[in-house]
């Protein structure tokens, strides 16, 4: 039975890959996939180990791949957007978001990606909003949601929903340089100027390198 065959092949690249045989594991997973191409976890693990490799580009093929047997398979473009995002190629992320929240309405991290990514590429504030508030009524207990819906209201302009936003993330996370950043600049736009100056000191004593913040010098 191939569909059994391509099982067995697959667990067979697993235990390669524990023992760190790559080209072991990697001929064994396409020769699942030679019995089985609709075997869609095989496309996941060849594109992470095409990944631990630092091989973005063949990691994105298998899940195109993926996709071309089966254009429904939630995940996937998550994945391929979060890949582009790693090679700083916001334009293509922003298509995977879009298509994996075609596929999947409630994939949390789909959304809120594409809500901070559509910020930062100066896109509708209001879609951004719209997408970080799904997100953070999927996830409400997601610091990093709670981050993004934040920025999404700081650049709407609704500081004190942001300030709370970003109070809750550094509950979680108070070591995140990034969230102090954008509590700095709510805490700004409401003149609030000690609290934001303190809220920058310390993003730049947790992490000295976050170039955001020239706005202290």
């Amino acid at each position: 039975d191939p569909v059994q065959q391509a099982i067995i092949l697959s667990l067979k690249g697993d235990l390669y890959l524990r023992q760190n045989k790559k080209e072991d594991a990697d001929q064994s997973y396409r020769a699942a996939l030679g019995k089985n191409p609709n075997f869609m976890s095989v496309y996941h693990a060849l594109a992470r180990l095409y990944l631990s490799d630092q091989r973005a580009d063949e990691a994105i093929k298998q899940y195109e791949a993926g996709l071309e047997r089966n254009p429904k398979e939630k995940g996937f473009h998550m994945l391929i957007g979060t890949i582009y995002d790693l090679k700083k190629q916001p334009g293509e992320s922003e298509k995977h978001y879009r298509a994996e929240i075609e596929i999947n309405p409630e994939s949390a991290p789909a959304l809120n990606n594409l809500a901070y990514l559509i910020i930062d590429r100066g896109g509708s504030a209001d879609e951004a909003l719209g997408f970080a508030k799904r997100a953070r009524e999927l996830v409400p207990g997601d610091p990093r949601v709670m981050d993004t819906l934040g920025w999404a209201y700081y650049n709407k302009k609704f500081y004190d929903s942001a300030i709370s936003e970003f109070n809750a993330s550094l509950a979680k996370m108070p070591e995140n340089a990034t969230v102090l950043y954008h509590l700095g600049l709510a805490l700004s736009a409401k003149e609030k100027r000690a609290e934001a100056r303190d809220a920058f000191a310390k993003a730049l004593e947790i992490d000295p390198s976050f170039d955001s913040l020239k706005i202290l010098n």
